[in-house]
């Protein structure tokens, strides 16, 4: 009977789906969340506080005072969740007043070289970095071609790389219908219909930030143009004066040079060794388990607007029984009771809500989160 019942338990176990725990790992710059290795975590933190320093010495900027980058290794499937639905997209940045963090799902992070989830880590960060570092407002086409630029980054000992050629982007550019140039100058990504269309978009913004940047001449011609454009002139009237052609003809440029022999890379040598930046790396609580990535979304949603379609409502729904259910399983835990106060503040009963986050300051007053929903 005894190996029966242990039998039984055993199938029992091997039934019920298996959920890797959460590592949370801290370094001066960021903090990791996976449900991989340590050892991956490790080598993916210490992998962006090489490209942190990249960035300071390619442009001389140095972001003060500021939080270090939460930032999530997840799955693809982890996206819809997260509002973010479609198979082409391999992370992304968010920030706003309840969460500023990057998201890369791991499985499908596209492999232009030789790590594709690297690469689109590199891509959020200089996001995140930009944002950070500098007051100045730029085109879309040059938040997201700088970004593309540089995400290509690789490290060894003593050097780093950058300016690479992505296969996938260059592919695109050679097999795909372009967009107008003048498109890619004024469009912001929300106004283009198809994801075609953003992929050619960020395909071109990447090779026009390319091409800008592997010449001094052309170097200059872009701070001239961003200048201008700060300074409030509309972008036809400052491309042609910064450019000396207008957007047909740069077209061509682009063109030829994509099809030419100059698509060079740029190499640091000489660096110093970085420390090991990581300086502790821990298990989160069970209720992470199924909590922390509903808990992320929450923190990105505003209080229910004043139109809100079906699928969206939907998903909010959706959201709110999954995390009423979690939180249900991990009673008296307070992450899971400040997740579930947040997710009926802003999407069920907000006098339950507003019960349960006072209740968890009573017994921890000190709480981070649950002062922040309060």
């Amino acid at each position: 009977m005894i190996r029966v019942a242990t039998l039984l338990a055993l199938l029992v176990a091997l039934a019920s789906p298996v959920h890797a725990a959460w590592l949370r790992a801290n370094s001066p710059a960021f903090i990791g969340y996976s449900r991989a290795s340590e050892r991956d975590l490790r080598a993916q933190i210490a992998n962006l506080h090489e490209f942190d320093r990249l960035l300071r010495t390619l442009t001389g900027l140095d972001p003060q005072g500021g939080a270090p980058l939460p930032v999530y290794f997840v799955q693809g499937r982890d996206l819809a969740g997260l509002g973010v639905p479609g198979r082409d997209i391999a992370g992304f940045y968010t920030s706003g007043p309840g969460l500023t963090a990057a998201f890369v799902a791991t499985d499908r992070s596209r492999s232009g070289f030789d790590n594709g989830v690297t690469t689109a880590i590199f891509h959020e960060y200089t996001h995140y970095f930009m944002y950070h570092a500098t007051r100045a407002t730029y085109p879309a086409w040059y938040i997201e071609g700088f970004a593309e630029y540089l995400s290509t980054a690789q490290f060894g000992p003593g050097w780093a790389e950058y300016g690479g050629f992505d296969k996938n982007r260059a592919y695109g550019l050679i097999a795909a219908t372009w967009l107008p140039m003048a498109t890619v100058m004024t469009a912001r990504v929300d106004d283009l219909k198809t994801s075609e269309q953003v992929g050619q978009f960020y395909a071109q913004s990447w090779l026009t930030v390319h091409y800008l940047s592997r010449d001094t001449v052309r170097r200059q011609q872009l701070q001239t143009y961003l200048a201008a454009l700060g300074r409030g002139t509309p972008p036809a009237t400052a491309f042609p004066a910064a450019f000396g052609m207008g957007y047909v003809a740069f077209g061509e440029k682009l063109s030829a040079y994509l099809r030419g022999h100059e698509r060079t890379r740029s190499r640091l040598t000489g660096l110093a060794p970085l420390a090991d930046p990581v300086r502790s790396v821990a298990a989160l609580p069970v209720a992470a388990n199924d909590l922390l990535l509903p808990a992320a979304r929450l923190a990105m949603l505003d209080h229910k607007p004043a139109k809100l379609s079906a699928e969206a409502a939907a998903a909010r729904a959706r959201l709110l029984a999954n995390v009423r259910r979690a939180s249900d399983a991990a009673t008296g835990d307070n992450f899971a009771d400040a997740v579930r106060a947040e997710a009926e503040i802003k999407l069920g009963d907000r006098a339950a809500g507003l019960a349960r986050v006072d209740a968890l300051l009573a017994r921890d007053p000190a709480d981070a989160q649950a002062l922040f929903v309060r």
